[in-house]
């Protein structure tokens, strides 16, 4: 995820063509809201943007072009590949649309930033090993199988799953019916629902929790396993944070370097 600076685009799609290059839409916003005013064109922009599905992005697409024709034209310009959720490859089971992570990340390295190539890397190095260690003591102290924040948000589904009736198939599949006569088809087997929004975040929608309440199970056993406590874990044992190993500092490898010497690929 990127603010769309200058340059990016081409680069990422360059040197990463099978990754899901998003915007922070909260950038995009920033940049369309400087021809496009008005609270109904700032929440139709957001409902866009948080679309599920492709006929309901294409809906409020409409109705944004019957408010203004050049704020449709401006996004339109825009692939939805990058900034609404409606377009979003399901692989990564991320459907996140701001960019704090990146943000928050930046803050922290503000001072390495400054530093030479080597001391720079050596730094968000050490950063990023406090950081981990930090996560994984705060792991350890947590009982449920599930993340903590994912558990959150499984928890405030659970309150909306009460507004949709659930009828079983009686095999692996479910539909469900809720406000304004909507109806979403629930696939057990394949792991989908029709609003998208279980694929996308692998993290269960209300519709999904309807379902599996009439089944008499889980809403916990239907998260994506890289949310899940045990995963965290062995992702974060199996990080390598130990130094270099040759030259024996930052310090060193940089004035190594200075002096014409050359660190091996392997080390």
């Amino acid at each position: 995820m990127s603010d769309k600076q200058k340059g990016l685009i081409e680069a990422v799609a360059d040197l990463f063509p099978e990754a899901a290059h998003r915007f922070c839409v909260r950038h995009l916003y920033n940049n369309f809201k400087k021809d496009h005013k008005g609270l109904v064109l700032k929440q139709l922009f957001w409902k866009a943007a948080r679309s599920t599905t492709i006929p309901s992005f294409t809906n409020v697409m409409e109705e944004i072009m019957n408010v203004n024709r050049d704020a449709y034209d401006w996004l339109v310009a825009r692939p939805p590949t990058h900034w609404s959720r409606s377009h979003f490859d399901t692989f990564p089971k991320c459907d996140i649309l701001l960019n704090n992570i990146c943000e928050s990340f930046n803050s922290n390295i503000l001072v390495a930033r400054e530093k030479d190539l080597i001391i720079m890397l050596e730094k968000i190095r050490k950063i990023l090993m406090e950081s981990v260690r930090k996560k994984m003591e705060a792991m350890k102290k947590w009982n449920g199988v599930i993340c903590p924040k994912v558990q959150k948000r499984i928890e405030k589904s659970k309150e909306y799953a009460a507004n949709w009736i659930p009828v079983w198939n009686g095999i692996d599949q479910c539909e469900v019916s809720g406000p304004c006569n909507k109806q979403y088809k629930i696939d057990f087997k394949e792991g989908t629902c029709g609003c998208r929004s279980w694929q996308l975040s692998g993290i269960p929608c209300p519709h999904v929790i309807s379902a599996v309440n009439l089944k008499g199970a889980e809403a916990e056993d239907y998260v994506h396993e890289y949310y899940k406590v045990n995963i965290l874990m062995a992702s974060c044992t199996d990080f390598v944070f130990g130094p270099c190993s040759f030259p024996s500092s930052a310090v060193d490898i940089y004035f190594f370097l200075l002096q014409g010497g050359y660190i091996p690929n392997d080390i």
